[in-house]
């Protein structure tokens, strides 16, 4: 299985230890903080030239991990920003209308 897998219906599904490495937890606490929310994420579908493409964004107390991938799960891009000590608003993590 690749890290990423897109689901017949429009659901995705990561492999833990993609989040695991990028927030430097265990891979076996991510299920658990994901069904506590401490790990929160977005979904945004490309539209346009982007059209075919997906942006996953997940949050994890001051980190934020981006996924650019395509429709057959293959990462893209990624990138990792963390804002230092300081965790990040709980309105961070909700999707602008």
């Amino acid at each position: 299985m690749s890290a990423v897998s897109i689901q017949p219906g429009g659901g995705i599904e990561i492999d833990a230890t993609v989040l695991a490495e990028a927030f430097e937890l265990p891979v076996a606490d991510v299920p658990r903080l994901l069904r506590e929310q401490a790990i929160t994420s977005r979904l945004d579908r490309g539209e346009g030239e982007d059209a075919g493409t997906f942006r996953l964004v997940f949050f994890h107390q001051a980190v934020r991990l981006t996924l650019i991938v395509d429709e057959s799960g293959t990462v893209l891009r990624r990138s990792r920003l963390d804002y230092g000590t300081h965790p990040l608003p709980a309105s961070a993590h909700k999707p602008q209308p």
